[in-house]
């Protein structure tokens, strides 16, 4: 009886199982190290919770000061998410998300907030109330 394929393989053919078998060695490796991540995973997942905490920014004018630092006792590596309003001086209505005209900037002890030319440099940004808030989220139950 003849068979189909040469009885002699060529080098490439005899390499071939050995190179399929060395990856569905290593995939399977993969999947119990995926495994054994997820599992921990699972057991982390309810000791880990985020918080928030809004700080006043304080006095800023914003006229003649480009930068404002805020204190925070947060441990800066669990800060996950900073969000800063601006208030204007001339009604409680009018905000502005600094993002869109500035940036701040996570320190190991404050956060330090900085603006923009526009539209902070007008007489609706000189004032001495407090110039608004930062909301920090921070993870919790991380060590």
């Amino acid at each position: 009886m003849s068979l189909p394929y040469p009885s002699v393989l060529t080098p490439t053919q005899q390499i071939m199982p050995a190179k399929v078998q060395a990856n569905m060695d290593y995939l399977a490796a993969l999947e119990t190290r995926l495994a054994a991540a997820e599992a921990r995973l699972i057991v982390m997942a309810p000791l880990v919770s985020f918080r928030e905490v809004t700080l006043a920014i304080g006095a800023w004018n914003m006229v003649d000061n480009t930068t404002k630092s805020v204190a925070h006792s947060l441990n800066a590596a669990l800060i996950s998410a900073v969000d800063v309003i601006i208030y204007s001086d001339i009604d409680a209505f009018t905000r502005q998300p600094l993002y869109k005209f500035g940036a701040y900037y996570i320190g190991t002890s404050e956060i330090l907030l900085e603006r923009t030319v526009t539209p902070f440099i007008n007489t609706a940004y000189n004032g001495s109330d407090n110039r608004g808030y930062v909301t920090i989220t921070y993870a919790t139950g991380l060590t």
